[in-house]
């Protein structure tokens, strides 16, 4: 009976493995707390909605976060992009108003043709947690 289980439970691990490796896109959960929730879209890009903000305030925590991070070359709040340089990487921060006190923030992280999912990991958490009072 141990046997049996124990196969079946390593068929499971290889199987969700193999699913996970061979599908367009991997959807991975970010945070773990309930505000800190995010998904990453692409090997270099992390999205989610924060809930309970206006677009002011994420927009001013991103560019605080960026900020303190590292060296904003560019900042358009009409559009709600924010393109900076953080440890060597281009980010591309994009806010966007979604359904009503939602909005929708997405990180891309790259260090050439490189991705950086744990920067934009990194920077996407930071900004929501600096959003909530």
């Amino acid at each position: 009976m141990d046997q049996f289980s124990l196969k079946n439970s390593f068929c499971s691990v290889i199987l969700a493995a193999l699913m996970l490796t061979t599908s367009g896109c991997i959807y991975l959960a970010i945070g773990g707390v309930g505000v800190v929730g995010g998904y990453a879209i692409s090997p270099d890009t992390v999205e989610g909605n924060v809930g309970g903000n206006t677009f002011a305030d994420v927009w001013a925590a991103a560019v605080e976060t960026v900020s303190i991070m590292g060296v904003i070359e560019e900042k358009n709040d009409i559009s709600g992009v924010l393109i900076a340089k953080v440890q060597n990487a281009h980010v591309t921060v994009t806010i966007s108003e979604a359904i009503a006190d939602n909005v929708k923030l997405r990180v891309k992280a790259r260090r050439g043709m490189m991705p950086k999912i744990k920067l934009a990991q990194d920077i996407y958490t930071k900004i929501v947690q600096r959003s909530h009072p």
